[in-house]
């Protein structure tokens, strides 16, 4: 077999192989947005849960408890799930907006100090005092909404 046909099958065979790269990277992507939405959804339950227990004359502190902790540990595993090229570009549903890349240091910047804000949703939760705690959520909640109103579309 002469040079050019050898080139031409290597090439043949490199071509093959982009469209099976892609699918495995969209595969990839798809598993990555697929945890982190998930995770949000766990962390939107914690957050409820804290929000209608604390609205109760006799609220059970286990609850709370459990669901103080799944918040700033779900923040934490969610935080790394934001790699290159897992936004709208991946052509999956997502509502993480392409400002989220373009704008990298702010993103991480804001997600650390909502990180900070369910830490201290812990510490204030262990003291069972309802109106702290409240008050500890919706600092957190602000947090959140910062980093939503312009990270994440909504409709």
């Amino acid at each position: 077999m002469g040079l050019v046909k050898h080139k031409r099958l290597l090439l043949g065979v490199f071509l093959a192989f982009i469209p099976i790269a892609a699918i495995c990277q969209s595969a990839e992507y798809t598993e990555i947005i697929e945890q982190r939405q998930a995770l949000y959804r766990e962390i939107g339950t914690a957050v409820k849960a804290i929000r209608d227990e604390t609205r109760k004359s006799a609220p059970m502190n286990f609850v709370i408890k459990s669901s103080v902790k799944r918040i700033a540990s779900g923040l934490r595993e969610v935080q790394p799930m934001f790699p290159e090229g897992s936004g709208p570009e991946a052509g999956i549903e997502t509502k993480a907006l392409e400002s989220i890349w373009k704008n990298k240091a702010e993103f991480e910047s804001r997600y650390t100090k909502a990180i900070e804000q369910a830490d201290k949703l812990v510490l204030v939760a262990k003291q069972k005092d309802m109106k702290k705690t409240r008050a500890q959520l919706k600092s957190l909640g602000r947090e959140c909404k910062g980093c939503h109103d312009k990270f994440r579309f909504d409709e």
